[in-house]
């Protein structure tokens, strides 16, 4: 235990003299997710879908249908009933569902009858689409002006009544920030294992062979000094998010804890067996460059996986890192248990084993031979 402990001393102080070093790894992307979350909203979506629930089915209601149907920035989907409709918009599928009541078929008239009751249109309001809410009533009155040629007076006669759903929308700050955390937990990882190549490679490790320091108290130290350090770093965005974004996470702070911790310990395990097989430094950093890229746009990091053409779909779930973004936004946002997270999580596992495995069989403590 003093050896390991000792080990997990020396590489912290050695990471903490490196200024550069300490500037990337804790601060760089913490800059980018700020930046990103202050000047880029959920208003990139230019074509939202609504769901239409049609309780009057009468030609001039499905003439309404049609006009919204022929608008560019609306895609309709039709249901029959209101169970299924309100389930798409709590999914966060639909951006509003509209129900066309059956007093809708007295705007037919120039000048409809007032209502007794109800309205003429209920607006179901996905809670986390504001912009479009703000956009479609507007939007349903001109449709129905479209189906109508009556005069504008026709404007103020249409009532709309709007029910907000809690969906699991969020705006695009929540959607990043817990796939960044996960980002940054591998990138800091993945920087120990390209140190630990090249203290093999300056003759480091070769020294310490011969002292009476085993295999798995250098490993353990190791692990541990880059764990800590990686907590240290998930701690400090947290705090900035929720300094600057008022964010917050959804309960579930024990399986949170977990997430952050494992998936610190299998990339740093992953990043020494590639500290193991890699024969030279640029080698190791060729690797992890491969790994680390890629993640920031297929891994669901900064954009929605389902928003990727179903090849690039396909080649995100090769990465581990896309288990760990899809398991912490669950759980950060969406309160997910571990039961509901578990095949994220049996997957996770078993690359974990296989990690550790490679590890700390190809664990050397001189350099490769060429």
């Amino acid at each position: 235990m003093k050896n390991i402990k000792e080990i997990y001393r020396v590489f912290v102080l050695i990471f903490m003299r490196d200024k550069l070093n300490l500037f990337f790894s804790f601060f760089f992307n913490a800059f980018l997710m700020v930046m990103l979350g202050l000047f880029v909203s959920d208003r990139f979506n230019e074509i939202g879908t609504i769901g239409i629930y049609d309780t009057l089915d009468s030609e001039f209601s499905q003439q309404f249908i049609y006009a919204l149907e022929n608008e560019p920035t609306i895609q309709v989907k039709i249901y029959k009933e209101t169970e299924s409709l309100l389930e798409d918009i709590t999914n966060g599928d639909l951006v509003a569902g509209v129900k066309i009541n059956p007093s809708f078929d007295v705007l037919k008239n120039a000048a409809p009858a007032p209502l007794e009751e109800g309205s003429h249109i209920l607006m179901y309001g996905n809670s986390g689409k504001d912009f479009w809410l703000k956009m479609l009533e507007p939007g349903l009155k001109m449709g129905v002006l479209k189906t109508n040629g009556a005069t504008q007076t026709l404007l103020n006669n249409i009532t709309i009544d709007t029910e907000m759903v809690q969906s699991r929308n969020v705006d695009y700050f929540k959607f990043i920030f817990p796939g960044v955390l996960m980002f940054s937990i591998m990138g800091l990882a993945f920087t120990g294992a390209l140190s630990l190549l090249f203290f093999r490679q300056a003759d480091v490790l070769k020294r310490l062979k011969i002292t009476p320091l085993k295999k798995y108290e250098f490993l353990a130290g190791f692990t541990l000094s880059y764990l800590v350090l990686l907590l240290l770093q998930a701690v400090l965005y947290i705090v900035i998010a929720w300094l600057v974004f008022d964010y917050t996470f959804t309960e579930n702070f024990l399986q949170i804890g977990v997430l952050v911790v494992s998936c610190g310990l299998l990339f740093i395990v992953l990043g020494v067996a590639i500290a193991n097989l890699a024969p030279t430094v640029d080698s190791g950093n060729n690797i992890v460059r491969f790994l680390n890229f890629p993640a920031s746009f297929l891994c669901g990091i900064f954009i929605p996986i389902e928003a990727l053409p179903k090849s690039l779909q396909w080649l995100a779930q090769v990465h581990p890192l896309t288990y760990f973004a899809d398991a912490m936004r669950n759980t950060a946002n969406y309160s997910a248990t571990f039961l509901e997270n578990k095949n994220n999580y049996i997957i996770l596992g078993v690359l974990f084993i296989i990690f550790c495995l490679v590890a700390v069989r190809s664990f050397k403590w001189e350099e490769q031979s060429k």
